[in-house]
């Protein structure tokens, strides 16, 4: 499953986690279902370690899901 993801950094750099993102909205790209429903949005992720971020939709959505950021 590849993922269109939209990260929003402006939420929390304002909450003191610069450096941070959180999930904006995630689409399926083959499908183009909306699966922001499915994720956690509240959830801080660090710009300097993206496997955090990977591991989390690898927990989500299977091991055989690959991302992209838009």
């Amino acid at each position: 499953m590849d993922l269109e993801i939209t990260l929003d950094r402006e939420t929390p750099e304002g909450a003191g986690m610069g450096g941070h993102a959180q999930i904006e909205s995630i689409t399926d790209s083959a499908t183009g279902d909306d699966l922001t429903s499915s994720v956690d949005q509240g959830l801080f992720f660090p710009d300097e370690d993206p496997s955090k971020l990977e591991k989390y939709l690898k927990e989500k959505f299977g091991d055989d899901v690959t991302y992209s950021e838009i």
